[in-house]
């Protein structure tokens, strides 16, 4: 019923927008450079779910059908055209793990060229032929009536889909700023976008940038989208009344001119929000980091300077001391020592990612041996956890390409993480051959990872449970990750059979020599 209720008020709306849309059609009843349902079905299947494509081929035959001239058959076509395109620009979201947030600029570039441009070229196609078969256009009109549904619909993806995707998808971090300057802000748009675009012919339509760049700058993807829709309104209102800048006795003209406009403007605008996002996203994650870093560091620096103090005192007191109290104080200062290595380790891999890559060296590795050489150098830090570990292999040797070194780093990594989150509980590291791939598992009892933390963990600094009660940097993971990718493979993570977390590493029989 909820799936029913959903089918109903989106197939509503649709019939609402588009009606709106048709009162500005340009070629016949039926094609008009004003669609905004496009932008509503490519954002409510994004949002909710491709179930409610029934809800857009209803609504659209409905408008269709009720549309004077057109019969069922080419209304059937022509809905039949608007369902695929936005089946086909959800699909290409999807393909390109896009976030409605529009807090990165690929994923601008993604609704935009990707699937704003190619998915209305479907509709157009498929809307232009049924209107061609219908006898509504003759064949001299087929390529006009193509470009002012492409437009239309190009637009609508444009302007109406972003508003829509970024105010309902939850911001990561919501803008704090003050009312006063909202209201600044919503007073400066209003009257650049009424002065420079309400005089006919006007050479000051580019005023609304400044305000429209101060919003995006200020506000991030919310207010370019919030300030892109403003403007696009009073535009198109003034534009279908005869008066603006881009005015013209005839409406199909002014609306081409308005759209180029627009354009622009819509791309200014969403660019550069994102661009502002991605900006401010970096200065959280290098203060996140400078904290973590610093809470890191300081412990084992912290119990290195004790021990050092301690082993002084007994030197300046001049008394004898058991060689197993200094033996332990000494061990434990190359522990703490061992720690502080692993950290910046761990930043030098960071920056190598980053600036100047690594390259594999791929050659034949047994996995099973380097399983088994990694396991060894790791038992004092599992002596230490009270943990053991399981070394479960086939008898024959498991051969894979791979680069020895980093394919070491990855198992140091997922491990390590293991003996962090399973203390005092036992380990299995399973190694499974197969004729396509092979498959390492790495399964502790830990208290597990929440299905909502199951991709998040593979980022930078980000650590399970986010607080400064868990240890290290929150890269083990994520250098983790870009080394299996590098060898183009999978690693993924999921509740393992006895509890605890399993992380699978999936590395292919032939890889393709690359950098990480």
């Amino acid at each position: 019923m909820r799936l029913a209720a959903r089918v109903a008020v989106l197939a509503v709306l649709y019939v609402l927008l588009a009606k709106l849309g048709l009162r500005f059609a340009t070629v016949g009843s039926s094609v008009t450079l004003v669609w905004p349902p496009t932008g509503l079905a490519l954002a409510a299947l994004t949002l909710f779910s491709l179930q409610l494509w029934p809800a857009i081929a209803i609504g659209a035959f409905v408008v269709n059908a009720t549309t004077a001239g057109v019969g069922v058959a080419t209304a059937a076509g022509m809905a039949a055209g608007n369902t695929l395109e936005a089946v086909v620009g959800f699909w290409l979201l999807q393909r390109f793990n896009f976030r409605g947030q529009l807090d990165r600029v690929r994923d601008v570039l993604v609704l935009t060229a990707v699937a704003g441009a190619i998915s209305t070229v479907v509709s157009a196609t498929i809307g232009s032929l049924s209107l061609l078969a219908g006898g509504l256009i003759p064949p001299s009109k087929l390529a006009l009536t193509f470009r002012v549904w492409w437009i239309g619909d190009l637009m609508g993806d444009l302007i109406i889909a972003p508003a829509l995707l970024c105010w309902s998808a939850r911001s990561e971090a919501p803008s704090r700023r003050s009312r006063w300057e909202v209201a600044a802000l919503s007073i400066a748009l209003l009257a650049a976008a009424l002065s420079a675009l309400a005089q006919p012919h006007s050479t000051r339509p580019y005023l609304v940038f400044p305000p429209l760049i101060w919003a995006s700058l200020r506000f991030g993807p919310r207010g370019a989208t919030a300030g892109l829709l403003t403007v696009s309104v009073i535009t198109v209102w003034l534009t279908a009344t005869g008066h603006g800048a881009f005015a013209t006795p005839a409406l199909g003209d002014s609306l081409i001119a308005l759209h180029a406009f627009m354009a622009s403007v819509a791309l200014t605008s969403l660019f550069m929000g994102a661009s502002t996002a991605e900006r401010a996203r970096a200065l959280r994650v290098r203060e996140n980091f400078i904290s973590i870093a610093s809470h890191e560091l300081r412990t084992p620096l912290t119990s290195f300077r004790l021990h050092t103090q301690r082993i002084l005192r007994w030197l300046q007191r001049d008394t004898t001391v058991p060689i197993d109290t200094i033996t332990s104080s000494l061990l434990k200062m190359d522990g703490q020592i061992e720690r502080v290595t692993r950290l910046l380790d761990d930043v030098l891999d960071l920056t190598r990612l980053r600036v100047d890559k690594i390259a594999l060296h791929i050659e034949n590795v047994d996995l099973c041996q380097l399983v088994a050489q990694v396991s060894d150098s790791l038992k004092d830090a599992l002596a230490n956890a009270g943990c053991t570990l399981a070394l479960n292999c086939p008898p024959r040797p498991v051969v894979a390409p791979c680069d020895r070194v980093r394919c070491e780093r990855l198992m140091i990594n997922l491990i390590g993480n293991a003996i962090k989150f399973g203390q005092g509980s036992p380990i299995e590291v399973a190694v499974v051959d197969s004729p396509q791939n092979v498959s390492i598992v790495v399964s502790d009892h830990g208290p597990g990872i929440a299905t909502a933390e199951q991709e998040r963990i593979f980022g930078e600094f980000q650590r399970v449970g986010g607080g400064q009660a868990t240890s290290g940097l929150g890269l083990g993971l994520y250098i983790a990750r870009e080394i299996v990718q590098a060898h183009h493979g999978q690693i993924s993570v999921e509740p393992a059979v006895s509890g605890g977390a399993a992380f699978k590493v999936v590395l292919p029989r032939e890889v393709v020599p690359g950098t990480v």
